[in-house]
Parts: C-alpha cells; structure tokens; sequence
C-alpha cells in the first residue's frame, strides 16, 4: 500500500475518532438484551458456516485446476489430429466434450470470482 494512502486513512480515522470523543454519550435507551444475544447467535452461526464451508472452496478450487489441465491435456492430444482436420465421430465427441468441460470450468472460475467480490 502507498505511503500516502496509508497516511491519508491514518487522518480519516483519526478524524472520525475524534469526533466520536467530542460528541454526546449515548442518550437513548439501550437495546434489548435477548436481541444482543439472538444478533451474536447470529454471527456465531455465520461464523461456523463460514468456517465449515472453507475446506469445500480449497477443493473447489481444487477440483477446478484439475478440470484446467485435463481440458488442456486434451487440447494437445487433439493436436495432433488438427492437420488431417477430419474426425471420426469418437474423436469429434471428445473433443466437444472436452470443450464444454473447459466452458464450464472458466463459467464457474468466473461466478466464484464474481461472488467473492
């Protein structure tokens, strides 16, 4: 991170601190108490799906690189037969299958990157 962001959030949240000191307690009414501890309930199950869910994205992640390089494993053992460019219908099937895999490993590489934004 640059010297001068650093710097420049060092001022905003020195800012906002200060302003906090400065302004008046509190005056209304606290909440209620079984609400506070339905809202930590709360975070605390989003916080163990969160961690229960981590192991599936490693191997979705996984699962996806392995996808990548069997589609271009395929790739270049269909090379070879690109020169003659006449398949029999074996060859055809797999390399439109090979295809529809790559497809869909660069859609759902896509999605979950667009979901963690």
């Amino acid at each position: 991170m640059p010297r001068r962001r650093i710097e420049e959030d060092e001022q905003v949240v020195s800012r906002a601190m200060r302003e906090l000191a400065e302004g008046p307690a509190a005056t209304g009414p606290l909440p209620d108490p079984s609400f506070i501890w339905w809202k930590a309930q709360l975070l605390r199950r989003f916080e163990a799906e969160r961690e229960a869910a981590a192991p599936l994205e490693v191997g979705d992640r996984f699962h996806i690189a392995a996808a990548v390089l069997g589609a271009v494993a395929l790739a270049g053992g269909a090379w070879n037969q690109l020169p003659r460019l006449t398949f029999n219908s074996t060859e055809a099937l797999g390399i439109m299958l090979g295809g529809v895999v790559l497809v869909s490993v660069f859609a759902v590489a896509a999605i979950d990157a667009i979901r963690e934004d």
